[in-house]
């Protein structure tokens, strides 16, 4: 059989040889890489967009599925008082992506 073949097993297809922990590992890894590099990107929207805020909670919200909620200080000085919701929201999309 010709590598990547599938084999039928009733009215399922799997596999014969599903990858092994090294090829899992690199997945995850390059997919964990393509996310930082996504939100990493926010800050380029910083210098590019004139209403960058909006931008960057509608993604979140778009993204997530989590309605953001600014105060008018934050709407203020977002890049004072913007962080314990950015730590938050990452620290809940990592522990939702390690399930």
């Amino acid at each position: 059989m010709a590598r990547g073949g599938l084999t039928r097993e009733g009215m399922r297809y799997r596999d014969p040889q599903p990858p092994g922990a090294l090829t899992r590992a690199l997945a995850r890894a390059w997919f964990g890489w393509s996310k930082a590099r996504a939100t990493l990107r926010w800050a380029k929207y910083v210098a590019l967009y004139d209403d960058w805020l909006d931008y960057v909670v509608r993604k979140v919200e778009r993204r997530s599925g989590v309605t953001l909620e600014l105060t008018p200080r934050e709407r203020r000085w977002p890049l004072l008082f913007l962080w314990p919701k950015l730590f938050r929201f990452l620290g809940r999309r990592s522990a939702r992506s390690a399930r």
